[in-house]
């Protein structure tokens, strides 16, 4: 991709997208390889691509869903740009945690309904969720950039 030295780049990740124990070893070791670029990780993504449509995507070792595969393959895509980035760039993928939009809360079902009622306490409004990201963008000065 083209970027200019300095350039900030904010994914907006989830908590599903960990790779967590859903996630088969071997799968977490390509995907967290120092040497990992972007045409391996596309290569990772017509896997994932090819094994759901087949419906063996857990036996090939990939998680459940296509969302948290989709947020883990983004979030390393992030880190992969991020090596190949000039400094003092900013390449990050971010989890804003819990916040009140339609996707989280608006479908009308029981567990969004309780997803919004719990927002309120321990997430965010659409808008708080968006602040971080923005400040990392916009706000933070390039000397405090996270190594």
């Amino acid at each position: 991709p083209l970027m200019r030295p300095g350039c900030r780049v904010v994914g907006v990740s989830s908590m599903s997208g960990k790779l967590g124990k859903s996630w088969s070893e071997q799968m977490r070791e390509r995907m967290l390889a120092p040497d990992l670029a972007v045409v391996g990780l596309d290569a990772i993504a017509e896997e994932f691509v090819a094994a759901a449509a087949e419906g063996n995507h857990k036996e090939a070792g990939f998680p459940g869903t296509a969302y948290g595969t989709s947020k883990a393959l983004m979030t390393q895509l992030h880190r992969v740009l991020a090596n190949e980035a000039a400094p003092p760039a900013l390449l990050t993928a971010i989890c804003p945690g819990l916040c009140r939009t339609y996707m989280a809360t608006g479908r009308g079902t029981f567990m969004s309904n309780v997803l919004w009622a719990a927002s309120f306490f321990v997430g965010d409004s659409a808008a708080g969720g968006a602040d971080t990201p923005v400040w990392l963008c916009c706000e933070l000065p390039a000397h405090e950039n996270p190594k």
